[in-house]
């Protein structure tokens, strides 16, 4: 009879921890992150979601997809993404493969693929050296188990100077430098 209490105790134990998830709030419900879409008033964007209203936080370089279930973006120097599920959106997701102080992390509209700009390691791996003047472009792509370690698009996309801005567009094979 002892016995028999203690794996019902523990049944129930199991079955409440196990259901956390169902009943857990989403980050955020609706399109746009149930935010306004843009208009000709500046405003904060995701207040509390996104930006933080604390001073030297620094959320840049945001992207939706084209479908706009999928927003990556850049705080405090990593790139983090979201997604929009049945239950509402994913909590932003640290994609760590991408090395920290990258810059200007781009969304494919298909989602598949994060381009950015680093000058902290080789295509072969190496660390480049702070002193080092070369910037380069660098893709992750999605896949199955998370995403891909960066690798690097190489010429034409090597650059002698850093502060680019790269965009993705509808076509597969299209890049826009700024």
């Amino acid at each position: 009879m002892e016995q028999t209490k203690k794996k019902i105790v523990w049944l129930v134990a199991l079955l409440g921890v196990g259901s956390i998830p169902v009943f857990a709030k989403p980050f955020a419900v609706g399109s746009y992150l149930g935010q306004t879409p843009p208009g000709p008033i500046a405003q904060i964007f995701a207040p509390g979601l996104i930006c933080d209203r604390s001073p030297h936080q620094k959320e840049r370089h945001g992207h939706f997809s084209a479908d706009g279930n999928t927003f990556c973006y850049k705080k405090l120097g990593k790139v983090y993404v979201t997604e929009n599920t049945d239950r509402g959106w994913t909590v932003p997701k640290h994609i760590k493969g991408i090395p920290d102080l990258s810059w200007s992390p781009c969304l494919s509209p298909d989602a598949n693929s994060i381009y950015f700009i680093n000058q902290h390691f080789t295509r072969s791996g190496r660390r480049r050296t702070p002193r080092s003047k070369g910037w380069s472009f660098h893709r992750c792509i999605r896949t199955s188990k998370g995403w891909s370690l960066p690798e690097e698009l190489g010429p034409p996309f090597s650059l002698a100077v850093g502060g680019f801005s790269v965009a993705a567009d509808m076509g597969p094979d299209h890049l826009y430098i700024n």
